[in-house]
């Protein structure tokens, strides 16, 4: 599963809660969810605003294995 469609889930949001929270479309967060584009290529306020909402770090949504 996706790192952040976990930690989204943790958090109890639905994909348009988060959306709407950080300042991205429904669609952008899908896509970031399914691979369509990856998260490393967000603008760096968009990944820290996702991680301070999920109570995660920004580390634990780009590289969750720690590579």
């Amino acid at each position: 599963m996706n790192t952040l469609k976990e930690y989204r889930k943790k958090a109890g949001l639905t994909q348009p809660e988060l959306a709407e929270k950080v300042g991205i479309s429904h669609r952008t967060l899908q896509d970031y969810e399914q691979g369509q584009k990856p998260l490393e290529g967000a603008r760096a306020i968009t990944v820290l605003k996702m991680a301070r909402i999920l109570g995660c770090t920004v580390e634990d949504l780009i590289d969750p294995e720690g590579e």
